[in-house]
């Protein structure tokens, strides 16, 4: 986690310096994400989680695409209920929502419902949920995990949507121990967010 906050941070301090006025917020953000992703890749593996095999089980994967929607379905219904409730005027999702709208479509999709996604679930459910199965259970690698990646967000609309859905990503890991899953369900939650914004 220091390393990931760190590493990711750091460079995309250094690009938004270099390279913020010419290119933009968010591609920053996609380069930073971009760095740091081989390093959560290589942190992952070296990490002494379980980890399923084969990585997708043709018998169980009718359950794990259904996870997967699942997963989707509740994270598009927080975004409109959040919308609807008005709880989208946080400065601090505000200021957020302006980086990640700082960009293309095709930059917007490629950072948020990509790069991320893999990003964030190769650290948060893979590495830090999957260690903390191993000493404390199941139960408190799941809050603890959820906790930590609503608190990177840094605002509080943020942080409800991700220690929620982090619930879910977290549970659909350690039952599965495969890390697609979560990362797909990541993944579309997003690109839908942005395609329906769009």
């Amino acid at each position: 986690f220091i390393l990931y906050f760190l590493l990711y941070n750091l460079s995309n301090q250094i690009f938004l310096m270099l390279l913020q006025d010419r290119f933009g917020r968010l591609f920053c953000l996609f380069l930073a994400s971009l760095i740091t992703t081989p390093f959560m890749f290589w942190t992952y593996a070296k990490a002494n989680v379980l980890k399923a095999k084969p990585w997708v089980d043709p018998k169980k994967l009718p359950k794990d695409l259904l996870a997967v929607v699942g997963i989707v379905c509740i994270g598009i219904l927080y975004n409109y209920l959040a919308t609807k409730l008005g709880l989208l005027g946080d400065p601090g999702f505000q200021e957020a929502n302006r980086t990640l709208n700082n960009g293309s479509l095709y930059l917007k999709v490629l950072t948020s419902a990509l790069i991320v996604p893999i990003l964030e679930e190769l650290l948060f459910r893979g590495t830090i949920a999957g260690q903390l199965e191993l000493f404390l259970g199941r139960i408190p690698a799941i809050v603890i995990s959820s906790v930590l990646f609503g608190a990177m967000h840094f605002n509080v609309v943020q942080f409800v949507y991700a220690f929620l859905i982090g619930m879910l990503l977290s549970l659909a890991y350690l039952k599965s121990h495969r890390i697609w899953i979560p990362i797909l369900a990541h993944g579309l939650t997003n690109l839908l967010v942005i395609l329906l914004a769009a």
